[in-house]
Parts: structure tokens; C-alpha cells; sequence
């Protein structure tokens, strides 16, 4: 199921939402609009607006690891958006990026019925 050019926007504007309501990511981020953006079926997550600190802490001993554990908090969310728009699955090519490093993973979302 493809997204309207409405959706995405509304899609993006959520996902800045999730960031700003996670305090360790609000305290870590330099941009709630630029950290996960979904352009078409690409969703990329640019975790170079995340701060040194964090990234150190957090991703870069296990940068795979952090990628997987992040898709899956971004599951419920994603879930709760697609019950709003009443759409009952869409697959997103989950695409990580760090400093020259790159995760991709192909994800389908499926509303439950």
C-alpha cells in the first residue's frame, strides 16, 4: 500500500513528535524534523543529529544492535499511526546512517485487526 504525498508529511510530523516526547532523545538531538524522515518507502534515521555523548553511549559499540532495538520502538508508534490513517500495512526500507556507517533493513508494518 503506497502513502499520499499527505500521509508522509503527516507521517514525518509524527515521528518528530516521538522524538520530542523521549526525553533521552530530546536531550540528545539537535533536530526533531531532520533525525527520521520518510521519503516515499525510504525512512531514514540520520543519527549524526544525535550528540557525541550519546552516540558513544548508546551506538557505537554495537551499531547493528542499536539499529534493530530502534526499529522496534519505532514499531508502536508507527502502528498507532497507521490505526489513525486507517492504513493496514506499508513496508519501509529502514535506513540507519552514522559517520560512513550504514544499516538497511527491509520492515513491514502491519496494522493489527
Amino acid at each position: 500500500m503506497e502513502l499520499t504525498q499527505e500521509q508522509i508529511i503527516g507521517f514525518n510530523r509524527w515521528m518528530a513528535a516521538t522524538v520530542r516526547g523521549n526525553k533521552v532523545l530530546t536531550k540528545a538531538s539537535d533536530s526533531y524534523i531532520g533525525l527520521i524522515v520518510l521519503e516515499e518507502n525510504k525512512l531514514t534515521v540520520n543519527l549524526e543529529h544525535l550528540s557525541p555523548e550519546y552516540q558513544e553511549k548508546f551506538i557505537l559499540k554495537n551499531f547493528d544492535d542499536y539499529c534493530k532495538k530502534f526499529i522496534t520502538f519505532l514499531k508502536r508508534t508507527i502502528v498507532r499511526f497507521f490505526e489513525l490513517e486507517q492504513i493496514e500495512f506499508h513496508t519501509f526500507n529502514f535506513i540507519f546512517i552514522l559517520d560512513g556507517r550504514k544499516f538497511e533493513k527491509f520492515v513491514t508494518i502491519i496494522t493489527p485487526s
